[in-house]
């Protein structure tokens, strides 16, 4: 895709963690608000949402027959069953339903504001107002000992002992990017990043909550 109304990715509507306006992008912008190069993210739970339909009513909100094309410069649902294939699917199924890891283990996320919303003043004009997000208790749920042995075996061939060699986007150490970004980073760990990161390096959710537990400390995962 590389028109900018084409999204093929859940995630640009849904968010990483699949709460959308009510999780990790409450404060990105969409297309009714500031960014035409972005769909709106979607306000649905859809990690609920999908617990409560059965496997066969995911497969075909996702299918969305009488969605809008995929090249629509509009929100809503696109269409992607010309797009992706039965069995991409049914994978996608599988992975909503069974892959996903509860933001709750890893850490804790504070929205606070307003959601967001354009403001009128006679001095500026209209003006872009957005919630501001803040994570706590990032790993607090793991074991740091056990999260460094998960880390030293998974992660360190690549990205060195405190996490600063091969940085994401060359700009965070490991930890410090797992620290601004909890909410992907344990994304790219499990099914990696195409081109950069195999997948499958760290797959138990214990594990990850534990490996969260070791990046989350500063000291032995310091920022760049």
């Amino acid at each position: 895709m590389t028109a900018p109304a084409d999204f093929a990715r859940c995630k640009a509507c849904h968010g990483w963690d699949g709460l959308g306006s009510m999780g990790s992008y409450a404060n990105r912008t969409g297309v009714s608000s500031g960014a035409a190069s972005r769909p709106d993210v979607d306000s649905t739970n859809v990690r609920t949402a999908a617990l409560s339909l059965t496997h066969q009513q995911l497969f075909d909100l996702i299918a969305r027959p009488d969605g809008r094309p995929m090249n629509s410069s509009d929100s809503r649902h696109p269409e992607y069953a010309s797009f992706l294939t039965e069995g991409q699917v049914w994978n996608l199924v599988k992975f909503i339903r069974e892959e996903w890891i509860n933001p709750n283990d890893l850490y804790d996320l504070s929205v606070t504001g307003a959601a967001m919303h354009y403001e009128y003043s006679v001095a500026n004009g209209w003006a872009l107002v957005s919630p501001t997000m803040t994570y706590t208790n990032i790993g607090a749920n793991g074991d740091k000992v056990n999260g460094q042995a998960v880390y030293d075996a998974a992660c360190a061939v690549c990205h060195g002992a405190d996490g600063k060699t091969s940085p994401p986007g060359g700009t965070q150490s490991i930890g410090q990017f797992t620290r601004a970004k909890p909410y992907e980073a344990w994304f790219k760990i499990k099914f990696g990043e195409p081109g950069k990161m195999n997948p499958g390096l760290v797959t138990d959710t214990t594990d990850m909550i534990d490996l969260y537990a070791a990046l989350a400390d500063a000291t032995l995962f310091p920022n760049l």
